[in-house]
């Protein structure tokens, strides 16, 4: 699992833009990409990282480093 997690590249930006409340076409415009695609990454980041939803998936982020609540928090967007 340590080797999978070092590697993310895209899929650490999509996890990031989870992390800030976005949804699948805002992130994918932001990167570029379709949001086909960052639904596939979100599937990968789930099964590296064992999980079955967002807020888990996020938890584990903050677990490893990939997430800081002191910087991205700033940038989440109000829920409705």
């Amino acid at each position: 699992m340590a080797k999978q997690i070092a590697c993310l590249g895209r899929r650490e930006q999509v996890l990031q833009g989870i992390w800030a409340g976005k949804g699948m076409k805002e992130i994918g415009a932001e990167l570029g990409i379709s949001p086909k695609t960052v639904e596939f990454h979100r599937a990968k980041l789930y099964r590296v990282f064992g999980v079955q939803d967002p807020v888990s998936l996020c938890r584990r982020g903050l677990a490893v480093g990939l997430l800081s609540v002191e910087i991205d928090r700033s940038k989440r967007r109000a829920r409705r």
